[in-house]
């Protein structure tokens, strides 16, 4: 991430600290946990059970979103992560759970195991914001939001590619052409 802003590269991490490196450390951090909040195949997981145990239901800290995985609108605006559980703030409000829940989970995932494609969207984007906090020239803010651009088609494509996504079958296809099927989940 330094090297493509023009800086020299570090050979150890600097975490937490007040140089440059370890600036650019929180950025790279903090673009890789927003970006992999958008949810991508590599962090996704469809359909996963949880049943409560004690009424309650245990949500992993490396979870970043939640969606019911079956539509339901209603759902999906009241359920959210508290303190480590599953929380329903209109029916729940006692947080005890009865049933199992089926959602749709997505993880944070360890930089090292995500696609390449993903990784270097990752440190695209937080190479450019450590760029503008950096206040460098305008020409190489231009290279690195050209770099940006194309690092993000190449893991949307791979991403993409990997769901088998069919472009006419997604939410903004069908605010279009209307949905005919009724209204099915988005994968």
């Amino acid at each position: 991430m330094l090297e493509s802003i023009g800086e020299s590269a570090v050979s150890a991490l600097e975490t937490g600290q007040a140089t440059e490196a370890g600036q650019a450390e929180s950025i790279l951090d903090d673009e890789n946990k927003d970006i992999q909040s958008d949810g991508w195949i590599a962090n996704t997981e469809f359909d996963k059970e949880f049943t409560p145990t004690a009424g309650q239901i245990a949500i992993s800290s490396s979870i970043l979103r939640i969606i019911p995985s079956e539509y339901n609108p209603e759902l999906a605006k009241r359920i959210s992560i508290r303190n480590g559980y599953l929380w329903d703030s209109k029916e729940n409000a006692n947080n005890q759970w009865t049933s199992t829940v089926k959602l749709t989970v997505i993880s944070l995932v360890d930089f090292t195991y995500i696609s390449r494609n993903l990784a270097q969207y990752i440190v695209a984007v937080a190479s450019a914001r450590f760029q503008r906090f950096k206040k460098r020239g305008v020409i190489d803010e231009q290279l690195l939001e050209r770099n940006l651009a194309k690092a993000k088609l190449r893991a949307m494509r791979e991403d993409n590619e990997l769901r088998q996504t069919n472009m006419l079958n997604t939410p903004e296809a069908r605010s279009i052409k209307g949905n005919r099927y009724g209204y099915e989940p988005y994968r």
